[in-house]
């Protein structure tokens, strides 16, 4: 069976009430959640992650905010960036993914919108 992945793993966890919650800290749990972290571009805070069960509560919920937002703002984008180029307007469809570059500092996402970058650039557009 594929191994699950992170972000997969972030929303069971968040899904979980807080004392749930709390109970399923390891070294599992830990490593997923520094590799979260990294990926949502939270990198400093990941070494010394968690302090204590507080942290790794409150640090849950605010990766799981951060990877839904990353996730809305990277579909509006694409959304908002399809219909220029569906227009024929490239630099405008460009300018979508720039300003979403501009705003995010999720690098899980930020990737996925260079890769519609470069695809643009590909088109000839």
């Amino acid at each position: 069976m594929p191994r699950q992945h992170d972000f997969d793993r972030l929303r069971a966890l968040a899904a979980l009430a807080d004392d749930d919650l709390a109970k399923r800290i390891d070294a599992d749990t830990i490593a997923t959640m520094q590799r979260v972290m990294v990926m949502l571009g939270a990198d400093r805070r990941a070494s010394g992650f968690p302090v204590d069960r507080a942290d790794f509560v409150a640090t849950v919920r605010e990766m799981d905010r951060l990877c839904r937002e990353g996730s809305r703002s990277l579909g509006a984008a694409i959304v908002e960036a399809s219909a220029w180029g569906e227009k024929h307007d490239s630099a405008r469809a460009r300018a979508v993914y720039e300003r979403f570059l501009g705003d995010c500092r999720s690098k899980f996402h930020r990737e996925i919108a260079r890769y519609q970058l470069r695809k643009l650039g590909a088109a000839g557009g």
